[in-house]
Formats: structure tokens, sequence, C-alpha cells
């Protein structure tokens, strides 16, 4: 059966069941299909910082990688979660097609947002984290505006990758169609999602602290550079994979209530 997320019916909805079905296929690295991209991802982004010159091109690839790390991590979320889905039989292929359809729309919203936000609120610096918003779904912006667009982020890309799982092209169209029946879940979801960004905040602070004082011990620089990209790396794991599981419980919850009521109508 297809993931599905568009209208509400029985026979095309995720099978997001009570039951969390058991995982055997990859066992306890079950939450790993995503870790290559997001490891691509944090290098690409170090790299973005560290050498201005390439990060015309670092950047972007960085974005594109955490999309395909969305769209891997949704697939495992829902199986984790009971559902099934058809994400696991899409070819590489298709999943550059994915990120280029969806990197497209999802540039402009941010672009939209920065200028409206800049005419609003007088131009300030902060206001660049809008753009980069798939950025600040595993990564920390530092940036209270980009706490607060991150997990709309995050939320149009679960439900486009939902859609492609469907069999739909993941236009925003289409993912907005797909969210209208959700919609309550969704905005609490998204919430949940803010004040977790804004708790992890001074978490990754305080260690962001600690690695500045072990950066500044006489160690090789080798074992700085690699400390440096587990932290960052790491940091990034638990973001990407706490916002996926509140969408997918929110997800959840929405489309049991939402049988229940077509059950209750019949």
């Amino acid at each position: 059966m297809h993931s599905s997320i568009a209208a509400p019916s029985v026979s095309r909805q995720s099978t997001l069941s009570d039951n969390v079905l058991p995982r055997t296929d990859y066992g306890p690295f079950v939450l790993v299909d995503a870790a290559p991209w997001l490891l691509l991802a944090t290098v690409l982004r170090i790299a973005s910082f560290s050498k201005p010159s390439i990060a015309v091109i670092s950047f972007p690839l960085s974005q594109c990688c955490v999309m395909l790390a969305i769209l891997l991590a949704t697939r495992r979320m829902i199986e984790l979660s009971g559902g099934t889905t058809d994400l696991g039989k899409l070819e590489f292929r298709e999943q550059v097609s994915f990120v280029g359809t969806v990197f497209k729309w999802l540039l402009l919203i941010g672009l939209f947002v920065t200028i409206t936000l800049s005419q609003v609120i007088g131009g300030r610096p902060a206001v660049a984290a809008i753009v980069p918003g798939l950025d600040g779904v595993a990564f920390d912006l530092r940036s209270d505006l980009g706490r607060l667009w991150s997990p709309v982020v995050a939320t149009l890309v679960f439900f486009a990758a939902m859609a492609k799982a469907d069999g739909q092209r993941p236009t925003l169209g289409a993912v907005c169609n797909a969210i209208y029946p959700h919609i309550a879940a969704v905005i609490g979801a998204i919430i949940v999602m803010i004040g977790f960004l804004f708790l992890m905040a001074p978490l990754q602070a305080v260690c962001r602290k600690l690695l500045i004082d072990i950066w500044s011990l006489p160690l090789p620089f080798d074992y700085k550079k690699w400390l440096f990209i587990g932290f960052v790396f790491c940091f990034a794991c638990v973001r990407l994979w706490a916002m996926l599981a509140i969408l997918t419980w929110a997800f959840k919850a929405s489309s049991r209530r939402l049988v229940g009521q077509q059950r209750s109508n019949k």
C-alpha cells in the first residue's frame, strides 16, 4: 500500500497502525540510512564556512544532502511507527528528481518570506536565516528566526516525501492539499518542533563551548578536525530524527482520527 497524504480515505491512507511492527532487516542500525547524507552535508557545510570561495557550490549541495536525508529518514520513521511506505523502492534517479522539484519551490518560498520579513522588521541580517531553511532542519542556525522557520520547512519536505511515495509529483500544490486534512495536527507538530529547537539551542551552545576549550589544547589538528565534524554530525542526527518523529506521530494521530470519522459516518 502506498503512503498517502491526500484525501483521507481508508484505501489510500498511510497504514500507520497502532501496533509497532518489529524491524529486523537492519537491527540496531535501522536509523542510519540517512547518516551518510547527513555526514556529507556536515562536511560540505563546514567547507562552506572555512572556504568561502567554494560556498556557492558546497552550500547548495549541503542543502540537497539534507533533503535526501529527510527523504530516507521519513521512510524509516514511518516503518518504525508500524506503517508501510514505498519510499524504499525509489531509485537514486527518482530521489534526485525529488530533490530538484522540491528545492525549486522551497527556495522561492524562502525568498518570498525573506523579502516580506525584511520589509516588516527593517531588513535585519537574521532574516537571511530564512532562505537556507533546509540547513536549519539539521544544523543550529543560531538564529531565533531560523528556529521558527525550520520546522515549517521540515513539515513541507516531510509531506512532499509522502506525496512522492504515493506516486504523486511533490509540487507545492500537492503538498498543500495533502496538509489540509491534517492542518490541526500539523500546526501542533510545528509548535512542538519549535519548542524542541529552542530547548536544544542552549545544550548545543554548552557543547560548543566545551569543544572550543578542547580546541585550545595541544592536540593534533586531525583529531580536532574530526572531533568538530563529529560534534556537528551528532547534533544533526538528533535534530533530524526528533523533528521527523514529531511529524510522524502527529500524522499518525491525525490519520487515525480521520479514518475513525469515516467509519462512524458509514
